[in-house]
């Protein structure tokens, strides 16, 4: 009745052992923003917040990294504050309700079955500010480790060298997005050397212990990077950057350039293993192609990550240039636990062109298999018809009834033979349901996933694939469980069911290579970017961490009263990699909130506005994903 500002916070911790994963729960959120809200926090950082109130269960799902996490429900009343409340809405509940939580490991698809779980300690009072939640002297005593976790994305922090000014209002612009794909290596100490990849036309692992003499290898600026044996990827050597600091923290600069090439050279891919323990506004790695910016590595990396460069027909110079106090600052902040102050590079080799995977599109157009190395084993009940196509006039298609008995099949085959390692994303629409039939994804012969449509809109599936020959499957079996006739008669079928599937706009899809986005086009054409929703992200010159421009996008732009734009991009990566971008949010809850996605789940939030931009990282875990740039006006819709 008083107006004031209460909270209630309950924590349920993962252990240091645990995989990569989703954690899945319940939750019927009766709140009304702005009476109250729930707030999601994954090591103190803001993963999603329910403001409007719900009167039925709805199922959420919050994705984690390896190792130990604090997973935070936050119910908050007058969350603004406000000194007075609108009138209460009708069937207004004021409270939530979570129920059914359970975590499925990388690579599950579906809940767990009736038995033995895994407790979990769950923790209350737990304060959800600007660092991670850790136990109260109240959490009950449990087997589980309790981490101290630290928060992957911290919005409330922000290296003290960013440049500072007053963005325009209600407008969240980022720049220079840098993805860089990795590979750890867990016997990256271990002195064994790496083989020599298939198809490369240059290789360099050190061990010959000749650099700085190779031939290729050239240094630049206040000292010269060096031979060590402190960390290798693999083998005994790698080469490191120099020690650049020094008592008067005088800017300095060293860099190391691998040129390579000649007229007959028609372009690839570079292929090396870095690890840079670098950190702003202390010192940072940046790489050149060509005089080009092509990525930056301003944070704490463990370990190794494989780094790939898009290499131009003729010659090319790759330079990486290792900077301490590259902001010329006059005073330096204390250095986190795990900067090293030094960037180690190994495994150096380049692929040609003719090696790269050869990306293919089969919408089915020709109206038959003949586009593709297809074929069908079981029963030949596969046909291109004009019956259900996704986009364009056709697509494959295959039916239960045609399939002549009980624990029959028909298979549709599309053999692939990989240089290097693809996504195959295809797109299907399949009301079918058991027990009557079953229609799932294979490779090599191994069941992936089960793939099935309730709704009348097609849905988007994919495998990612090492390189090597492989055979993708789409499989309908009829009545797979060999369910008696009497009993399958017997049995209601679903709604939505029909008994069919439909595949159409099946394509291989390369890796993404490491770029750096700094928006000197002008537009958005230098990277496969998205735009969708309400409004428009555009490029503005009024705003840069670094560099003339950055994107941005206000409510301003937006003619809705509550909606919308989003700023996305498709990331495909076998051994997964990090995202680093910088953010300047001018945003208040609730008016706006700006938002980042992975895979259409908010990993980061920003809802206050800020004078300064703020270093920000995503782990952007193996396969295909998507990273979204979301801005929202008027979240909560209030009038």
């Amino acid at each position: 009745d008083d107006l004031s500002q209460k909270s209630s916070n309950v924590t349920i911790v993962t252990g240091p052992a645990w995989g990569d994963g989703t954690l899945v729960f319940s939750v019927l959120a009766g709140v009304n923003q702005p009476f109250d809200i729930l707030y999601i926090f994954v090591d103190g950082v803001e993963r999603d917040r329910l403001t409007a109130m719900t009167t039925e269960f709805q199922t959420e799902k919050v994705e984690l990294a390896p190792g130990p996490h604090a997973i935070t429900w936050s119910y908050k009343t007058n969350p603004e504050p406000l000194e007075v409340f609108p009138p209460v809405p009708v069937g207004r509940m004021g409270a939530v309700f979570i129920d059914d939580v359970y975590f499925l490991p990388g690579g599950a698809t579906i809940a767990p079955a009736a038995g033995p779980v895994v407790e979990l300690p769950v923790v209350s009072d737990v304060d959800v500010g600007s660092t991670a939640p850790s136990p109260s002297p109240k959490s009950p005593t449990s087997s589980v480790e309790s981490p101290t976790a630290k928060p992957s994305v911290d919005p409330t922090k922000s290296p003290s060298s960013v440049k500072t000014g007053t963005s325009s209002p209600n407008t969240e612009p980022t720049t220079g997005p840098t993805y860089m794909p990795s590979s750890w290596n867990p016997t990256a100490f271990e002195a064994t050397t790496a083989p020599v990849p298939d198809g490369a036309v240059y290789y360099d692992g050190f061990e010959g212990a000749t650099f700085p003499d190779d031939p290729e290898w050239s240094n630049a600026g206040d000292a010269p990077w060096e031979l060590t044996t402190e960390q290798a990827a693999s083998g005994t050597y790698s080469i490191r950057s120099p020690d650049l600091s020094n008592e008067q923290i005088t800017p300095r600069s060293s860099n190391v350039t691998l040129t390579y090439g000649n007229a007959s050279f028609d372009g690839g891919t570079l292929v090396l293993s870095v690890s840079a323990g670098v950190e702003l506004p202390i010192d940072d790695l940046s790489y050149f192609v060509n005089g080009i910016p092509a990525g930056q590595m301003a944070g704490q990396y463990g370990g190794f990550e494989t780094m790939e460069l898009p290499l131009d027909p003729g010659t090319n110079e790759v330079t990486f240039r290792y900077r301490f106090n590259p902001n010329g600052l006059d005073g330096l902040q204390p250095s986190s636990p795990n900067h090293t102050g030094a960037v180690f590079i190994d495994d150096v080799y380049i692929v040609p062109s003719s090696v790269a995977t050869d990306e293919f599109f089969d919408g089915f157009e020709t109206g038959d298999f003949s586009a593709l190395d297809w074929s069908v084993i079981g029963e030949e009940e596969w046909t291109v018809d004009e019956t259900n196509p996704y986009e364009g006039v056709y697509s494959a298609h295959v039916r239960t009834e045609d399939i002549s008995a009980s624990g029959e099949y028909s298979q549709l085959d599309l053999n692939v033979d990989l240089p290097a390692a693809a996504f195959v994303q295809f797109y299907f629409y399949a009301p079918v349901a058991d027990p009557f039939e079953r229609f799932d994804l294979r490779v090599d012969g191994q069941f992936l996933r089960g793939l099935s449509t309730e709704d009348e809109t097609w849905a988007e599936g994919g495998a990612f694939l090492p390189s090597g020959p492989h055979v993708v499957s789409w499989r309908l079996a009829r009545n797979p469980e060999g369910v008696p006739d009497a009993a399958l008669e017997a049995v209601v079928p679903l709604p939505f069911r029909t008994g069919e599937a439909w595949l159409d706009n099946v394509a291989l899809l390369g890796a993404t290579p490491s770029f750096l986005e700094m928006w000197e086009s002008g537009d958005f054409s230098a990277n496969p970017w998205v735009l969708s929703g309400d409004g428009d992200w555009m490029i503005t010159d009024s705003r840069a961490y670094e560099g003339t421009n950055s994107a941005t996008i206000s409510s301003q732009d937006m003619e809705v009263d509550s909606g919308v734009s989003e700023l996305s991009i498709a990331i495909i990566t076998e051994q997964g990699g990090k995202l680093t971008f910088f953010v300047l949010p001018s945003v208040s809850g609730p008016f706006e909130e700006g938002n980042v996605l992975l895979d259409n789940i908010k990993v980061a939030t920003y809802s206050s506005p800020r004078s300064d931009w703020m270093a920000q990282e995503i782990d952007i875990q193996p396969g295909k994903r998507k990273v979204t740039f979301q801005f929202a006006k008027n979240p909560g819709n209030v009038d």
